[in-house]
């Protein structure tokens, strides 16, 4: 009984071993995968980019006819005109920043018959073409873009003049000032969006090439534009 008791504590110790070399030989289970890092998409900048459009609206204001005896004369103007504009955005987060530039055909007129203190019956004004180098900034809703945008405008007018037998005119009057105006773009698609735009624009005043005068033009006036265009 006792030289069994004895073995007992070797028994243990053999069995303990071999457990270990059992545990020590069987394969190791493997590593769990690392989660997926997925990176954040980059912000949508849809504003970002050239652009090219086609513009009509209509307009109005005043012409102010000043003579070399002191004699003025100031009388409504309205029409329509149509052009053509482009730019380039760039975006930040909801902000839009960038420049555009338009150019205009127009048939914006307005006649007086009324010049007091000037030999003049009847004089006649005509904004034959006008455009704008301008820069903008905008903040976006969704795909809707609102932004004032402000600048250089020039343009070109007619202004003629009867004097009892004789008629004046200068068909190429340079207009050189700036504008400024608030609007609203909606984004159709990836490719195409419209825009509404009000503008005042002024013009500083200008020689008249008459023979027997030397008037001064002072064109001042309100645009309504809508227009569609094409980003790249």
């Amino acid at each position: 009984m006792t030289r069994q008791l004895a073995h007992i504590p070797l028994t243990l110790a053999t069995a303990c071993l071999l457990g270990s070399t059992a545990l020590a030989g069987s394969p190791k289970p493997a590593p769990a995968p690392e989660p997926e890092v997925i990176a954040p998409a980059p912000p949508a900048t849809p504003w970002a980019g050239p652009f090219l459009g086609a513009q009509i609206g209509a307009a109005s204001g005043t012409a102010d006819l000043t003579f070399a005896a002191d004699a003025s004369e100031d009388f409504d103007i309205d029409g329509g005109f149509a052009g053509i504009y482009g730019g380039y955005d760039i975006q930040n987060g909801p902000m839009v920043f960038g420049v555009d530039v338009a150019y205009n055909g127009a048939d914006i007129s307005g006649d007086t018959d009324d010049i007091a203190g000037s030999d003049l019956q009847s004089a006649e004004a005509t904004i034959e073409t006008f455009g704008a180098l301008r820069g903008r900034v905008g903040r976006t809703f969704d795909n809707v873009l609102v932004y004032g945008a402000a600048g250089f405008a020039f343009g070109t007018a007619e202004v003629s003049g009867v004097s009892g037998s004789t008629s004046y005119e200068d068909d190429d009057v340079s207009l050189n000032g700036w504008t400024a105006g608030i609007g609203a773009q909606t984004m159709l698609n990836d490719s195409w969006a419209v825009r509404g735009e009000i503008a005042y624009t002024d013009y500083g005043e200008e020689d008249v090439d008459w023979a027997d005068f030397a008037p001064e033009a002072d064109f001042d006036m309100t645009t309504v534009t809508v227009g569609v265009e094409r980003r790249f």
